[in-house]
């Protein structure tokens, strides 16, 4: 299985926040209305979807029991015709609020058919799949498996709203799919709905998968936490781990430094330099990524770097992330050194320097460069590495 990437958890709960906006908005729509008034049966259902009581009375009125109802199915048709979003997602949502178990299979069905026809409605899938996984997620699941073409579109969604209503027979389920196309969606689903709902428990799930899943599963969890926690919350959550999720920590440590990155310059900074200790920190690929976000998010890296390999005593530390800082940035190399002329690391970071200036052909400056490094034999080793005749 391929994990998926780590936009998927964020389009699925940002979607999720609009579409609670939209529940709660109630506008009149009048596009299909008829004459009467509410049923008493249905009134307190109409009340609550926002569309006019004869609107939604018409389309529950002979709506048979125990089976679909072709006016509402024929009523969500209507809705996705309306190319102007907002409208249509308004309509849509307002509908599917009344929407029946027994409704559920032609509605699915009629999102199949309209994606097969090259039209996809991402919102009002999902919003269709958490409902239904409200009313009936047993059945749901089963149409999903039955129907992996239809299903693997909504699956994401469904998981997610089963395991705010039910995260033990949601997990169940997941456990018992196996192999399927189905794995990498469920997978997602669960993982944020389980983070949104119930952290631990998300903690648990996780530590219980094999490695691939554990990543895949981490990435999403570590979003949802975020979407739920905000940066300061999630990195709370981040230190509250405990050892035997190292490779959560890791994916999560991961994520909110990619989250960090577009906040206020030095946030990764700060974020790197206050966990230096922890274990994700000592795998160097996790070091590269720190200095990589640190350069994303406008901050200097060398006060890291140096941090790190004081802290490591660790020579081979220092030449490997001076010179990834350096090949990233030149110039915040050469702004580094212009104020820690004299620094025990000021050599080494010369000579990344040179490196990095090479990188991207700017001889003159590497060769500049060079002149500066004190070091003879440092030096010598640059000069016949990396600049012939300097």
């Amino acid at each position: 299985m391929k994990p998926l990437p780590l936009l998927l958890g964020a389009i699925v709960t940002a979607s999720a926040g609009f579409l609670a906006g939209r529940l709660s908005t109630s506008s009149p729509d009048t596009s299909s209305a008829t004459t009467g008034s509410p049923s008493p049966t249905s009134s307190s259902r109409t009340a609550r979807s926002g569309i006019p009581a004869n609107d939604l009375d018409a389309i529950l009125r002979d709506a048979p029991t125990g089976k679909p109802n072709p006016a509402l199915a024929s009523a969500l048709k209507g809705a996705l015709g309306n190319t102007l979003e907002s409208k249509r997602i308004d309509r849509w949502m307002k509908l599917i609020s009344v929407m029946r178990a027994e409704d559920a299979p032609a509605i699915a069905a009629l999102l199949q058919e309209q994606q097969m026809a090259g039209r996809e409605f991402k919102t009002e899938t999902m919003a269709f799949w958490q409902t239904w996984a409200r009313l009936d997620p047993t059945a749901a699941w089963a149409y999903a498996q039955e129907r992996p073409d239809a299903g693997r579109h909504g699956v994401e969604a469904l998981l997610k709203s089963w395991a705010f209503e039910d995260s033990a027979a949601a997990s169940a389920a997941f456990k018992a799919l196996g192999d399927s196309p189905l794995q990498d969606g469920a997978l997602a689903g669960l993982a944020h709905g389980l983070a949104e709902s119930n952290p631990d428990a998300a903690v648990a799930f996780v530590t219980g998968l094999d490695p691939e899943m554990q990543r895949a599963a981490g990435i999403h969890i570590s979003g949802s936490i975020i979407y739920a926690m905000e940066n300061e919350g999630a990195m709370t959550w981040l230190d509250s781990l405990p050892p035997e999720a190292a490779s959560l920590q890791k994916e999560a440590a991961r994520v909110i430094l990619e989250s960090l990155s577009r906040s206020d310059p030095g946030s990764v900074e700060k974020f790197a330099l206050d966990r230096l200790d922890q274990a994700w920190m000592a795998k160097p690929d996790e070091q590269n990524f720190c200095v990589a976000s640190i350069l994303r998010n406008g901050g200097s890296p060398w006060e890291y770097v140096i941090a790190f390999s004081e802290k490591t005593q660790d020579p081979a530390a220092l030449d490997r992330l001076a010179t990834r800082a350096a090949l990233h940035s030149p110039a915040s190399a050469s702004t580094w050194i212009a104020a820690n002329p004299d620094h025990p690391a000021a050599d080494q970071i010369r000579a990344s320097a040179v490196t990095g200036l090479l990188n991207q052909g700017d001889r003159d400056a590497a060769q500049a460069m060079l002149s500066q490094i004190k070091d003879p034999a440092l030096k010598e080793r640059m000069s016949s590495m990396q600049v012939p005749g300097g």
